[in-house]
């Protein structure tokens, strides 16, 4: 079986737009990398608080870039959903990525036996349906269609 392995998480949809629909016409699957956005979506960057030390977040400018005052909006909203459902947010996060059948695994970039534990929550976890809206209105997402002809 052959795969494509995009990033794919809460901030970065673009698969959705096209990409996902090409993989399921043509049988291919989808292997997402960063569904956790670079730590993001683990709760460990938080509004108002500093950067953990020893964390990414403190030698590494592409993460440092996600941590805009919007993002981290997002992120306590979405710490929020999360605690509705008791659960953290990382479980929560790799739940919503794994919601669409066209996903065929996740690399999840566990670094402690304690993460990877946590990450399989995610398998048992099911976020009811008005979930989605919730998260696609915090995100102002709406899939984009192209029309030609």
């Amino acid at each position: 079986m052959s795969v494509v392995q995009p990033q794919y998480n809460m901030f970065d949809r673009y698969i959705e737009h096209e990409l996902m629909d090409v993989c399921e016409k043509i049988g291919l699957g989808i292997v997402p990398f960063s569904p956790l956005s670079q730590g993001l979506l683990t709760g460990k960057y938080r509004k108002g608080h500093k950067i953990p030390a020893g964390s990414r977040a403190t030698y590494q400018d592409q993460i440092q870039a996600l941590l805009t005052e919007d993002n981290l909006d997002k992120v306590e909203e979405l710490i929020k959903m999360a605690n509705e459902l008791n659960t953290d947010l990382a479980t929560f996060a790799l739940a919503w990525t794994m919601r669409d059948p066209r996903i065929s695994s996740l690399i999840t970039g566990a670094s402690k036996p304690s993460q990877l534990e946590n990450n399989l929550k995610a398998v048992e976890l099911e976020i009811p349906e008005d979930y989605f809206g919730r998260i696609d209105k915090l995100f102002g997402f709406k899939k984009f269609e192209r029309h030609i002809g």
